[in-house]
């Protein structure tokens, strides 16, 4: 019986011991439970930092992310509309124009990468390449998400490099170098301190000792001076006299030479009105010769900026032309504003002040009056408009097949046809360069060294105004 009971105390303990375990593990869950659902309580300082720190990085990167993600997509969209807005008009617009709009209509992000390429490109295809390019090296430099089929940073190795940023500058070590160069400088502060305290004191005892030496010698060398001054007053005193006679004698002399210097400065009066008339004389001829060259100046000045209309006399409007057409007038956008110009020799002779117009004139224009001085000949079937920002040209005569050499090498020359109007510009010009000459040369300004880049070589221009 005893051992019965002892059973069953010892099972009841153990039971009570279960309780307690089950009750500690319950409690320590749901604590747990507490922290983790608590997410409106006060965290730990260091937990708190983390995630909001990392949250923030990643909401910006998920952000930009997404949004260059977008504007891919808006640009590929875009490219395929334009592309089959292009194929119902193909015949209308030229390809530069092609290009501008492309480019007007671009989103800002790509439209200030490729607007300063666009003289560069053949067709507007050239331009979305451009454009495509730079938007998928963005989406990879953000890490956004891919449609594309190009191969940039595809391979493991190369987002390894991408990711570890191997390529980064290192960090410089001037932070060594400036302590070095901060103790050098005090050490040479202190050497310069020690010298002028050393050579202020070696100055000090100099002075003090200087008078120490000669106190002996003072009495002595006094004496001696007193001495010869005595004699030198006694010396000084006889000569005063004797220059006294001198004076007197020479006085007298004196009187005798203005006698003589009067009487000769009669004739001396004449001489100098003489040579005065002829150097006014020769001052007169000196600013003549120099009036008839100044004049001869103006003239071939005058001579050498008249066009080869002008030089034809008065510009005569046939009856039945439009009189406000660019031929006969100058567009208000070109009048008293600096413009390009540029002296190049077409078949082997040289032509003046040739207008760079770019894209405001979309084909090359000369007057009638240049093809007849140059001894072109006309060829009058292939005449045709041009289109300008000013408005279309409609009066052409013809055109001419020109060749064209470089100013600076000799030896690059190609053909161009242009097209022969009745004048440019009211007869001011002979020659404008349009978009064909940049088109077909690879031509672009180089505006800070005053030079147009054409042929593969550097020419220089110049600014001049039309009034």
């Amino acid at each position: 019986m005893p051992s019965a009971k002892k059973k069953q105390q010892q099972q009841q303990q153990q039971q009570q011991q279960e309780k307690k375990q089950s009750n500690d593990t319950n409690k320590h869950s749901n604590t747990h439970n507490n922290n983790k659902n608590n997410t409106h309580g006060t965290p730990t300082f260091t937990d708190t930092t983390t995630t909001t720190t990392i949250t923030s990085n990643n909401k910006l990167q998920l952000d930009m992310a997404q949004e260059q993600s977008q504007l891919y997509q808006e640009l590929m969209n875009y490219i395929t509309r334009f592309r089959n807005k292009v194929k119902k008009k193909s015949t209308l617009l030229s390809n530069q124009e092609l290009i501008i709009l492309f480019v007007m209509h671009l989103h800002s992000r790509w439209k200030r990468l490729v607007e300063p390429e666009e003289y560069r490109f053949k067709d507007w295809e050239e331009a979305a390449k451009v454009a495509q390019y730079h938007a998928i090296k963005y989406s990879v430099l953000l890490n956004a998400e891919r449609r594309d089929q190009d191969p940039m940073f595809t391979s493991k190795e190369a987002k390894k490099v991408l990711s570890s940023g191997y390529f980064k500058p290192s960090p410089s070590s001037s932070s060594w170098m400036d302590n070095v160069t901060q103790k050098e400088s005090n050490d040479s502060k202190i050497i310069n301190n020690k010298s002028k305290t050393t050579t202020t004191t070696e100055n000090q005892h100099n002075k003090k000792e200087i008078p120490n030496v000669h106190n002996g010698t003072q009495s002595i060398v006094q004496e001696n001076t007193s001495t010869v001054k005595e004699q030198q007053q006694s010396s000084s005193s006889s000569s005063s006299t004797d220059k006294k006679e001198q004076q007197s004698s020479s006085s007298s002399s004196s009187t005798d030479k203005k006698e003589q210097q009067s009487s000769s400065s009669s004739p001396s009066t004449d001489k100098k009105e003489q040579q005065s008339s002829s150097s006014s004389s020769s001052i007169d001829k000196k600013e003549q010769q120099q009036d008839t060259k100044k004049k001869k100046k103006q003239e071939e000045k005058e001579t050498s900026f008249l066009t080869h209309t002008q030089q034809r006399g008065k510009l005569i409007i046939p009856p039945g032309a439009n009189k406000k057409s660019v031929c006969y007038k100058i567009p208000s956008a070109h009048k008293n504003v600096n413009l390009p110009f540029i002296d190049l020799s077409i078949n082997g002779q040289r032509v003046r002040r040739c207008l760079l117009a770019k894209k405001r004139w979309g084909a090359s224009a000369m007057s009638v009056a240049l093809q007849e001085d140059l001894k072109l000949k006309l060829n009058r079937q292939d005449a045709c408009d041009i289109a300008t920002e000013f408005g279309q040209v409609s009066d052409a005569i013809g055109s001419v097949l020109c060749l064209i050499q470089h100013p600076t090498n000799a030896s690059m020359e190609s053909e161009l046809t242009i097209q022969v109007m009745p004048a440019l510009y009211g007869g001011q010009v002979d020659l404008i360069l349009g978009a064909d000459f940049f088109f077909f040369f690879g031509a672009f300004f180089k505006l800070k060294q005053s030079m147009i880049h054409f042929m593969g070589y550097d020419a220089p221009f110049y600014a001049d105004t039309f009034e």
